[in-house]
This record gives structure tokens, sequence and C-alpha cells, in this order.
């Protein structure tokens, strides 16, 4: 999801990417305010969280960073109780980590060309647990599992981000065709079609994701989505390091790929570069 985001899009943990960032209450990791999607933006989030270099902070800060976060949660331990779908395969959140793992994601999110599905588990508020981690990771239903990413999405406002990046990472190609039943290495075969297994993998980072930088050149918009191809098939290729690109694919074209509405606005997008601060010529005449 774009975002998510979801898809993946990634979706692709929800946050503004422009705002400043913000204290936590939580244990959770200092991130930005909410803003976009499954595929994409929210599912970034779990990387930028975990994957960056705890900086000196005031003794009475609340900010935590992520090296804290997972020595408290080795600490504590996750609650499968709470939170079945995360424990065991393939999530495998029962599992601890070690804070020399997390800070390795900052240079390379997924060792050996391995997805890194770990990263789930440090999503915050663990988004996606009824949507794309139970139906799409754990029942393989990838359909309803787009459906229910997409309410989601729409709730929140992230839908534009998770339209745009569908057309122009190609999700809505009508030879790109995913089973309902589609397990991870799927979507891991596609990756290798798409990227090559090196670029998603042992040449990608949290460090790649150039948030700041992509949203002050205009190339993020809430309201139209991606206007340039460069973060989108970075977004792209996070849910191929995190392992769901095969779900970011279903859920593109269950939610967006046949609808009117976003055909208009990012349809062109699928043969054609977008353009700043624009969407489809065809929905501006409308």
């Amino acid at each position: 999801m774009a975002l998510r985001l979801a898809l993946v899009p990634v979706v692709f943990a929800s946050f503004v990417l422009s705002a400043p960032v913000k204290d936590s209450l939580k244990e959770t990791v200092t991130v930005g305010e909410d803003t976009c999607g499954l595929g994409l933006i929210q599912r970034a989030a779990a990387p930028a969280r975990l994957g960056k270099k705890a900086e000196p902070e005031p003794k009475k800060s609340l900010r935590k960073s992520a090296a804290q976060v997972a020595a408290e949660k080795k600490r504590s331990n996750f609650d499968c109780q709470a939170h079945p779908q995360y424990c065991g395969e393939p999530l495998n959140c029962d599992v601890e980590d070690g804070e020399d793992e997390i800070q390795s994601w900052e240079e390379t999110f997924a060792k050996d060309g391995v997805p890194n599905l770990k990263a789930w588990c440090y999503m915050e508020d663990l988004s996606y647990e009824n949507s794309l981690i139970s139906e799409c990771f754990v029942h393989r239903n990838l359909s309803l599992s787009g459906m229910k990413v997409f309410e989601e999405q729409k709730a929140k406002h992230f839908a534009e981000y998770d339209a745009s990046y569908c057309f122009i990472v190609g999700h809505c190609d009508a030879e790109k065709v995913v089973a309902d039943d589609a397990m991870i290495q799927e979507g891991v075969d596609l990756c290798d079609q798409r990227y090559g297994r090196e670029a998603w993998s042992t040449q990608f980072g949290r460090k790649h994701m150039e948030l700041d930088a992509w949203t002050e050149k205009g190339w993020m918009k809430e309201d139209t989505g991606f206007h340039h191809r460069e973060p989108a098939h970075a977004f792209a290729k996070m849910a191929c390091a995190m392992g769901n690109y095969h779900c970011d694919v279903r859920y593109c074209q269950v939610a967006y790929c046949n609808n009117d509405y976003y055909k208009k606005r990012y349809g062109c997008y699928a043969h054609q570069d977008p353009k700043p601060g624009q969407v489809c010529p065809e929905a501006e005449k409308s």
C-alpha cells in the first residue's frame, strides 16, 4: 500500500511528512505526524522509526530512540495473547530483536535478499492488524485484505497517495496478475522481475526513504498523491523489503485500478510522468 502505503503499502504507521517530529507518550519511536497510506507512508514509518540512530536528548525528554524501544520490547516481550496474528509464522514478533539488528536496517533492510517482516512488529499501534496482517499475511485472502485496507485508508484520507502509487509503479498493468491466495514468495518474484534482487534488498535501507526531501520538492501531496516516480518506486521497494508487495498489487487492483474516479485522476501515470501539483488532464477537465 502506498499509504501504503499498503498497499503497502502499504502499506507503505501514519504520519504527515512535512510536520515536525512529535514527542510520543507511548512506547513508540518518535515519528512525524500522521499522513498516508498503507503501502506507503504508513508502512514506511516502521523502518523510518527503527533505523535511525539515537541522538542525545534532554534528561526529561519523553522521546525514545529505536534502540530504547527495542530494549523495552525485549524486556517486556511481545503480547502474543493480545495480538496472536503477529506471533509465529510469518511475522514472528515473539522472537526478540537486538539493538544492532534494528540499527542495521538503516543501511540494509532486507538482509540476504529475504523480506524483513519483523518491521511490522514495530508499527505504531500495530497498524493494519485486522486487514493486511490478518487477511494477506496470515489467512492469504488478498482481495479481502485489499478491501479492508481501502476502507482504512479512505477514513484516514490517505487514498490519494495510494491511488497515484498504484498507477505509477505499474500495479494496474493488466498483465500483472496476483492470485487471491498468493504467498510472500510470489511478491518476491515480482520484485526481482521489476527491480532485481539487490536493488530492493542488499542495496536498500531506511536511509533511502528521503521523505523530507521529497515533500519539500513537492513530490508528495496529501490531496494529489505522488508527483514524481522516485518516491513512488522507493515505496514499492519498501514493500518488497517488508514482504507485502503481493498484497499491494492485489490491493491496487481491488481498490483503484478500475475505479473511475481514481483512473481519471491518476490513470495517465501508467504511461507518462506525473507533473508537479497536477493530476491527469482528464480529471482536470471534468
